[in-house]
């Protein structure tokens, strides 16, 4: 029971899993069956979770039988077998106890795009929260997705990440990833409904993109990325800025 202390539902083949044991689906399945602490919800596949007051002692007993590198091993199986069953939130807080900083950034960054589509921003929100302030400073996709979190709720904040953000894809020549940025910044001028009076990184962007996106297909993409905020954020009150005409003339090429 110890080893299922970290799982607050599980099937009975994760129980299998994270006990080693072949049988440990047919104990959990008898405890529900006798309302021995364990609740059984029915579904395509069974699952089944402790009662919180239970599962509360089994993970004090847990942190008072095992040693600390056991301890913290069985922590992450948990969280692993929870992310391999799409307990994805779960997971992110076994291993933020754990202070497994790179796994929970691995998670977010492989959810985020999804759970940006489906209106959790909240969570994205929280999770990024739950890092370091130095670890999200010095990693690009996690500002990105901060300030993506921000973008309606203060767009000015969410542009001063964004362009903490942009230094970093230019040094790494990361076009692809300057001009996510660049559309982003101006989506924030948009939702400030600001004039757009220039942007360092948005007309550093747009020059590169001009002069040096050759394939048809990425360049279009990217030109369409740009300039529809451009246009939302009032940047065609000034039609005659050249890096502009340069940056339409390439997505027509």
């Amino acid at each position: 029971m110890l080893a299922l202390a970290f799982l607050p539902q599980y099937t009975a083949q994760m129980a299998a899993d994270i006990t080693g044991d072949p049988l440990a689906g047919q104990i959990v399945d008898d405890l529900a069956r006798k309302n021995f602490f364990t609740d059984k919800r029915n579904g395509p596949v069974a699952s089944y979770q402790f009662h919180a007051l239970f599962r509360e002692f089994l993970t004090r007993k847990a942190r008072a039988v095992f040693s600390d590198s056991d301890l913290r091993q069985r922590q992450k199986a948990s969280a692993l077998l929870m992310e391999q069953n799409k307990g994805f939130g779960t997971a992110v807080e076994l291993y933020r106890e754990l202070e497994d900083f790179a796994e929970v950034e691995r998670i977010i960054l492989s959810q985020a795009e999804g759970m940006w589509s489906r209106g959790h921003s909240e969570t994205i929100s929280r999770w990024i929260r739950y890092l370091p302030y130095e670890w999200v400073e010095a990693r690009p996709m996690l500002l990105y997705w901060s300030a993506k979190t921000e973008f309606f709720s203060n767009p000015p904040h969410a542009r001063q990440l964004l362009e903490q953000a942009y230094p970093v894809f230019s040094a790494a020549g990361q076009i692809p990833q300057q001009v996510m940025v660049a559309s982003e910044i101006l989506r924030c001028y948009f939702n400030e409904w600001k004039e757009f009076q220039g942007d360092r990184a948005v007309d550093r962007t747009l020059e590169k993109f001009a002069g040096r996106t050759r394939q048809p297909v990425a360049r279009a993409h990217a030109g369409q990325r740009i300039l529809r905020p451009a246009a939302g954020a009032d940047v065609q009150a000034k039609p005659h800025r050249p890096v502009l005409k340069a940056c339409a003339i390439a997505c027509q090429r």
